[in-house]
């Protein structure tokens, strides 16, 4: 069975036996990675575009990767802003697979052609629809 079937099966078991027992467990986590973003899209409802530092250093974001394992995660999503502008995405996404949890990635994909073997390992790519209103 491939891998990724397996991860399925095995997210599904996690959250029926946590729900049998009651227990809290973020079995699926959306980890803000940055709070920059290249694009200005009229929906949006942050900054990003004018924001020019991260908000998490990669030593913090590796921690709270850990923890994340520790409490249970299975799925992390990381998503920004635009998580593609970290030049550590390789390093992050990295750890997550090493932790053992299933690595999904929220992006407008602009970045990915340069950035395409950084991301390689993650499991599930989510691109957003929306065209941007660059200026």
């Amino acid at each position: 069975m491939p891998h990724n079937y397996l991860s399925h099966i095995r997210s599904f078991s996690a959250l029926v036996k946590n729900r049998m027992l009651g227990a809290r467990v973020p079995l699926f986590t959306a980890l803000a990675v940055t709070n920059r973003c290249n694009y200005r899209c009229i929906y949006c409802y942050g900054d990003y575009y004018n924001q020019l530092s991260e908000n998490f250093t990669t030593d913090e974001l590796l921690y709270i990767i850990d923890e994340l394992k520790n409490l249970g995660a299975l799925i992390v999503n990381l998503i920004g802003g635009e998580p593609l502008m970290r030049d550590d995405i390789g390093v992050l996404i990295a750890q997550v697979k090493k932790a053992g949890m299933a690595c999904h990635l929220s992006s407008n994909a602009s970045l990915l052609p340069e950035k395409i073997a950084l991301v390689k390992d993650i499991d599930v790519l989510h691109i957003g629809s929306n065209l941007p209103n660059i200026e």
